[in-house]
């Protein structure tokens, strides 16, 4: 069951990078509890794709991040996962209603869960973003550090949504050890007036009702019954050595044997295994520690990691080892020589400057403080950027326009209008001069580098026209956006564009004053 969970942006990093004048806006946006957590910085372009009968109607261009807008009757993992498969690393839906239900029709994906971040925004923000032919955005989930990472699992009471987060937990254990002393567990509750039939799916502990809402197996207070019991389990091990391992078992034991029996004797058939028969634990005083739903928000299993919130499978190692402090053998690397502690750093890493490892946080692609190499000339005025190129641009053309209003008012109507003629005149032959040639003595020379690892080059090393990898002591091309070619690649895609305007094959950055010997 996919299930969005509305975040505030204080718990994560989505930033508008450009156009500047609407990076201040401020939203909240839902997160899946499907796919990629987003643990390393995914930046992009907005692609706005209409999507009438819930399938995608439109190719997805280079650094897509696709914005749909679809009805409440589409799948909505289903899309997601075709936006995966056409090369997206982030995916937005929008939602038009004050109270949203997050919960939406999916397919079982827990044998293939797609490397894709998904979220949901508010429709006016995603109408704000196709007003602009250009949006770029980024977001991250930063992890917070610690020596030794805290966990707090919160379970729903759903068999299957349980078991894929607390499998995922008992493979951290297995590996890392989580020190016991910094694991809790608990569960979360509904309010009466968010469910249905609250007769049958609330149980009442000092005048208080606790509930949750029945399931194609069972009634809600059955399923709250099976919680409390998990808990009283949970807590009666802690006088034991090695308790949360003993849970962990337990815990995967009675999933794997009760997925589909919610009933509270197959749950103590399995405990008795690890308890003896003659001790009673059931306490239904554990549910004044639950944690109730606000604002209608339907059950999703969940665990914070040093307070930030996770509700994914799949991810578990690499969130311990992005939440440590210490460099952990068990950790390995990201992409191939990147450590875990690199990554979270303000500074660029030449090891750590690639898309898998969010180019340290984008440091790596950063032109100056606040402008990063995707901003440039996108057809937006950036004052982050220095020199930005479509600044001067606008400058430039408003006071071309300034002047030819003086001269309107200064001269007399007749001269105006020679003027106006001659104006005309001009205009049309520089237009069509520049349309049918192209001058070389106007245009600079790309230089031929020997490559070496030291170069700079932003993204992967990686000739993106026939993609091949850069060897040691062979000659490339750096663009002024700092991306590199094998010089007969580029030589090539300058000379054979038949079009006015020649683009970076990576960025669209212009290239028309540019030309390779």
């Amino acid at each position: 069951m996919l299930i969005f969970i509305l975040i505030h942006l204080c718990l994560a990093r989505f930033y508008i990078h450009s156009p500047s004048e609407i990076s201040s806006i401020s939203f909240n946006i839902g997160y899946a509890n499907f796919g990629n957590p987003g643990l390393y910085s995914i930046y992009g372009r907005i692609q706005a794709i209409p999507t009438p009968k819930c399938e995608l109607t439109l190719p997805l261009y280079t650094n897509s991040i696709p914005l749909l807008t679809i009805p409440n009757t589409c799948d909505y993992s289903e899309l997601a996962y075709n936006c995966y498969l056409a090369g997206a690393e982030m995916v937005l839906f929008t939602y038009n209603s004050s109270v949203i239900d997050f919960r939406v029709n999916t397919k079982n994906y827990t044998l293939n869960n797609p490397n894709i971040v998904v979220l949901l925004i508010p429709e006016n923000i995603g109408k704000v973003f196709t007003n602009y032919s250009n949006v770029w955005v980024s977001y991250a989930n930063d992890p917070i550090l610690s020596l030794d990472p805290v966990y707090s699992l919160f379970i729903s009471g759903n068999h299957e949504s349980d078991y894929l987060i607390t499998s995922d937990l008992m493979l951290v254990n297995n590996i890392f050890n989580i020190n016991s002393m910094n694991f809790t567990v608990n569960f979360i509750y509904q309010k009466p007036s968010d469910i249905e039939n609250p007769k049958d799916n609330c149980l009442v502990y000092e005048s208080q009702e606790y509930c949750l809402q029945n399931n194609t197996y069972t009634s809600g207070s059955e399923i709250l019954k099976n919680v409390i019991l998990i808990i009283n389990f949970y807590n009666y091990m802690q006088k034991f050595p090695s308790f949360l391992n003993t849970f962990f078992y337990y815990i995967e034991d009675y999933y794997l044997n009760c997925m589909f029996n919610y009933s509270l004797s197959c749950n103590l058939d399995i405990m008795r295994k690890y308890i003896n028969d003659d001790v009673n634990i059931f306490d239904i005083k554990i549910l004044t520690t639950a944690r109730v739903l606000e604002n209608g928000q339907l059950p999703y299993t969940y665990y914070l990691v040093n307070d930030i919130k996770y509700s994914t499978w799949g991810y578990g190692k690499k969130i311990y080892c992005l939440s440590s402090l210490l460099p952990l053998d068990n950790c390995g690397v990201c992409g191939y020589t990147c450590p875990y502690q690199f990554i979270s750093s303000p500074y660029c890493y030449s090891y750590c400057n690639t898309s898998s490892c969010g180019y340290n946080k984008l440091s790596c692609l950063a032109q100056n403080s606040g402008c990063y190499y995707f901003m440039l000339n996108d057809n937006n005025c950036n004052p982050e950027c220095k020199n930005e190129s479509d600044c001067k641009s606008k400058d430039s053309s408003t006071q071309i326009h300034l002047k030819v209003f003086e001269i309107v008012l200064i001269c007399l109507v007749p001269l105006a209008i020679i003027a106006c003629i001659i104006s005309i005149c001009y205009v049309k032959r520089k237009y069509y001069k520049k349309t049918e040639f192209k001058f070389i003595s106007q245009k600079t020379e790309l230089i031929r580098k020997s490559y070496n690892d030291d170069l700079k080059i932003f993204g992967e090393k990686i000739c993106i026209i026939d993609f091949k990898k850069f060897i040691n002591n062979e000659d490339v091309v750096i663009t002024p956006c700092k991306h590199g070619f094998h010089p007969g690649c580029l030589k090539e895609w300058l000379e054979i564009s038949e079009d006015v305007q020649i683009f970076c094959p990576t960025c669209k950055r212009s290239l028309n004053n540019y030309f390779i010997r």
